[in-house]
């Protein structure tokens, strides 16, 4: 079994160094401050990841092509291997994250839920996609009632009360 981890430690650190490459070619983004304190978080959590290290790669790549919500693709990355499980809604909020063209602050919020609630994870990635077209006041309002709606049912409380739960299985 120590050869297994063995390879897992080298994987994630030849990720890393990926990573670093990545994060060298970006250098010359307007946005590279953001980008490299994202991809050195996405690349920590390579680095310590038991599993599920190809959706965190993924995401690298995605903080690399993102022009914005950089911290959402890498907070969601950071989940992948947290939680450990529902790793496709994570990747589809990060996805949604990459592929917009604005910043989207709602979608803290809708990590926030899909940590506390693991199930629904269609509504919950709706909701991601509608958070991002979000324009007025009451489109929002409109949005967070459909927000409050599904997070009345989540699972925990707070995020924190999920991810306990989470490292106590």
């Amino acid at each position: 079994m120590k050869s297994g981890r063995s390879l897992m430690k080298t994987i994630g650190w030849a990720g890393l160094a990926v990573f670093l490459v990545w994060a060298l070619i970006v250098a010359r983004s307007p946005d590279f401050v953001p980008k490299v304190k994202a991809m050195k978080s996405v690349g920590g959590t390579l680095v310590g990841a038991r599993s599920n290290q190809a959706p965190v790669f993924v995401c690298g790549g995605k903080v690399i092509k993102a022009r914005h919500n950089i911290a959402v693709i890498a907070r969601a990355a950071d989940f992948i291997v947290t939680v450990g499980s529902n790793t496709g809604v994570f990747m589809g909020i990060a996805t949604i994250a990459e592929e917009s063209d604005h910043e989207c602050p709602l979608l803290e919020e809708i990590l926030d839920l899909a940590v506390r609630k693991q199930s629904e994870s269609a509504t919950i990635l709706a909701l991601a996609g509608w958070a991002c077209r979000v324009e007025t006041p009451e489109q929002e309002l409109q949005w967070r009632k459909a927000f409050d709606q599904v997070a009345a049912t989540a699972e925990y409380p707070t995020v924190e009360a999920a991810l306990d739960a989470y490292a106590g299985e």
